[in-house]
């Protein structure tokens, strides 16, 4: 495997994750209201607020691209989605701790 076969699968990796989420977060949603006793409406924020955070950064990011290069920019952004990803094991409850 060269190193463009690497960069590929590493594309292919992060382009699955933005689809995951609704895929894997939407079929247990009602399940998810019942268990942690809010409402329905409020589930339906745990999938937009993904995709917000997509819509806001997308164009930012895009010209930080631009100026940075492209793998420059993906590599921290995948660490970063790492680990903003799986903060969500450490909270106590839904609401914000503010």
């Amino acid at each position: 495997m060269n190193f463009s076969d690497s960069r590929l699968l590493v594309l292919l990796a992060a382009s699955s994750l933005i689809a995951m989420t609704g895929a894997i977060l939407a079929p247990i949603l009602p399940e998810m209201a019942n268990s942690l006793h809010f409402e329905t409406a409020q589930a339906g924020n745990l999938i937009s607020f993904h995709f917000l955070t997509l819509a806001i950064f997308t164009p930012l990011l895009g010209i930080l691209a631009d100026r940075i290069g492209q793998i420059r920019l993906l590599l921290p952004s995948l660490v970063c989605y790492a680990l903003f990803g799986t903060a969500g094991v450490l909270m106590q409850s839904f609401a914000p701790c503010w």
